[in-house]
């Protein structure tokens, strides 16, 4: 038997599916659009930040493409190119350092493109939500050569201007600069693009009950509005909510099914110590979501990992090292499998499953490390921390979806890998 949960575009509620009045729209859009004529050459090398303010924006969208255009003489060649929130201080060009981070923003899969003489290129499809009401940045560095022209605005739109900074370095990934000139009307973006949610494709999905569902031990999806930080455990083991400290929350700005947990400064989630954490010897999956900011330092996921004496198991992050690491005693801690496999800011599915004979671990359904010397882990007493150790430190910068605790089974047991999930795990 077949149950649908879940549909696309569509609420599923007590045997009774409508629509969703959220989600509507017809793909892309122009939320941003210039008029562009006169030619301006000399620009290579040089930094320009162009700002994009709510009277220039008409239509919020879920993603974002940018359209560049070029000069009529000489085309232009950009080799570093970012798209940021405005700063909340500082000056106009300025851009939020997180929350989100400056995203990349490229064209066929590269940095650095070219825009023909004349013509305008777009954009690579990139996970950047816009909304009418805020302000926006693109940095740009255009290459040393070939010499570079660009457009200039005619009569200026109103919620538009651009800034320029000295040759040299590019600064496209830097939020907050030095001294630039402006504000000028010249341009290297025509447009502003915007996806709205339809175009967003979801198959309908057909969920199946979970015939471990007995198994699952911890289940959180972070459902709720935008700003909460209220945390359920939506297992049938009922943990409740988790004590969340920080200024993290609940988040629409990167979404992966549905709403998000935003990990910033010193924010976890965390649940009391239970019976049900503490693995043993025998046999259980951990799986994930999520989307770091940076790989940079020691960032942890999930774990019961406390001070000396107290350390069980943790999944973490090390620079781009992903890590799982275990006690047997509570003081020993045995780095079991870690492998270089991360990229900032490109949500991923993580899990670690034990079958009574190898551990392994996984990303985005590939086995990318294993061990087989077998463990009977520590019962350790602390909390089981999302986003930080259970001693809070360690703490993550990125977002978070779909975390599973299975106590008993191996879900996946393959090194040969696994479908990842295409939708929310089942709640029954």
């Amino acid at each position: 038997m077949l149950k649908v949960t879940q549909l696309y575009g569509f609420n599923v509620s007590g045997g009774e599916i409508t629509l969703r009045p959220d989600i509507v729209g017809s793909g892309w859009q122009d939320s941003m659009v210039e008029t562009l004529g006169g030619n301006t050459s000399g620009w290579q090398n040089y930094n320009m930040r162009q700002v994009i303010s709510p009277p220039a924006l008409s239509i919020d969208g879920a993603a974002v493409r940018v359209v560049f255009e070029a000069d009529d003489f000489l085309g232009a060649t950009l080799d570093d190119v970012y798209i940021g929130e405005q700063a909340t201080s500082g000056d106009a060009y300025d851009m939020k350092a997180s929350n989100p981070s400056p995203t990349q923003i490229k064209v066929s899969g590269a940095g650095s493109f070219s825009v023909p003489v004349g013509l305008t290129v777009t954009s690579d499809r990139v996970d950047f939500p816009i909304t009418t009401t805020k302000s926006y940045v693109i940095a740009i560095h255009f290459a040393a050569t070939p010499n570079t022209g660009l457009r200039t605005a005619v009569n200026s739109k109103p919620g538009m201007s651009s800034y320029y900074g000295s040759t040299g370095a590019s600064e496209a990934n830097t939020a907050n600069v030095g001294v630039y000139t402006g504000p000028s009307t010249t341009r290297g973006v025509k447009k502003l693009q915007v996806e709205t949610r339809d175009e967003i494709f979801y198959p309908p999905v057909l969920v199946s009950p979970d015939p471990d569902w007995s198994s699952v031990v911890l289940l959180t999806g972070f459902d709720g509005t935008h700003g909460s930080t209220v945390v359920i455990d939506q297992s049938s083991k009922a943990h409740g909510a988790a004590t969340v400290a920080g200024t993290g929350s609940i988040s629409t700005t990167q979404q992966k099914f549905g709403t998000t947990f935003r990990f910033i400064g010193s924010t976890s989630a965390r649940w009391a110590d239970h019976a049900d954490w503490n693995f043993g010897s025998g046999n259980f999956t951990i799986e994930l979501f999520f989307r770091i900011d940076a790989v940079t330092g020691i960032q942890q996921l999930i774990g019961q990992w406390g001070a000396s004496g107290n350390f069980g198991w943790r999944l973490w992050t090390n620079n781009q090292f992903l890590n799982w690491n275990v006690s047997t005693t509570g003081v020993n801690n045995v780095a079991d499998m870690t492998v270089s496999t991360l990229t900032a800011n490109t949500w991923c599915h993580v899990c670690v499953d034990y079958d009574g004979v190898k551990y392994r671990l996984y990303k985005d359904g590939v086995m990318i490390a294993s061990a087989i010397t077998p463990r009977t882990l520590f019962d350790s007493t602390v909390q089981l921390a999302l986003g930080s150790n259970s001693g809070a430190s360690d703490y993550l910068t990125g977002y978070m979806d779909e975390v599973r605790i299975s106590k008993g089974i191996a879900r996946y047991h393959s090194d040969s890998g696994f479908t990842v999930p295409l939708s929310a795990y089942p709640r029954s």
